[in-house]
């Protein structure tokens, strides 16, 4: 999902959070109708490709659920743990970014290359739906815990370092989004897919996590500093 600075805290805009929540909420509903509906069958001719002759049901099921969660992880996340300072523009912004993605998730499954007769999920679907859960668990893990920290008195003006998952790396919650992202183009079965978790790390490691840390740094001072000096940033034993 595209950064924004998460040290400005909510101002609690209902307005924004309203918008998001529909926006987010309508996007799984429509993501919903493509799959039952059958619609990416129609894309597919009106692009010009051949329909599939059988599209896994169970293995988009299980990418629609993933959908699911995705959104409604993401609206508890504005509604209890967002640490960011966002208008009603940028919310309708992430709300499409996330809604292609998960587009083209839903068309890659629907044109799966390796399809069962049984319906049957394969082993890479597992591995997929796992990397999905484990981000999962660890982003929203993280902004709990960083929530349940920020709200009590006696950490006023400290910094929060991760919490069970900071041992890993100084972003779980970068680390966290970038597997779930990843689990759910394994999902999609597609080669080409793999170019949207490059480009999230690649943002994340270009500028949004040296723009949070140099924020932290400047905040925090050496106690921030040192601890970053002493993890992984994003990805154990590679940065």
């Amino acid at each position: 999902m595209p950064h924004f600075p998460r040290e400005v805290y909510w101002k609690g805009n209902r307005t924004v959070q309203a918008v998001w929540l529909g926006t987010q909420l309508g996007s799984f509903y429509v993501s919903k109708l493509v799959v039952d509906t059958k619609f990416y069958d129609v894309i597919f001719e009106k692009l010009g490709f051949a329909t599939p002759s059988k599209a896994n049901s169970k293995r988009l099921q299980v990418l629609l659920a993933c959908v699911a969660v995705r959104a409604l992880r993401q609206s508890l996340w504005i509604m209890k743990f967002v640490h960011t300072d966002m208008n009603v523009g940028g919310a309708i912004f992430v709300s499409c970014w996330n809604f292609i993605i998960d587009s083209l998730m839903i068309l890659g499954a629907a044109r799966h290359p390796k399809k069962t007769e049984s319906d049957e999920l394969l082993v890479s679907d597992y591995i997929g739906l796992g990397l999905f859960a484990l981000g999962s668990i660890m982003e929203t893990g993280y902004d709990y815990q960083k929530d349940v920290f920020k709200k009590d008195p006696a950490n006023t003006g400290k910094p929060f370092f991760g919490g069970v998952f900071g041992s890993l790396v100084v972003h779980p919650n970068y680390l966290g989004y970038t597997l779930w992202r990843t689990g759910m183009c394994v999902l999609s079965g597609q080669w080409w897919t793999a170019t949207i978790p490059t480009f999230i790390t690649y943002d994340f490691v270009s500028s949004a996590i040296p723009g949070l840390q140099k924020h932290c740094v400047a905040r925090y001072g050496s106690e921030y500093q040192n601890y970053i000096n002493k993890k992984w940033n994003l990805i154990p034993f590679v940065w």
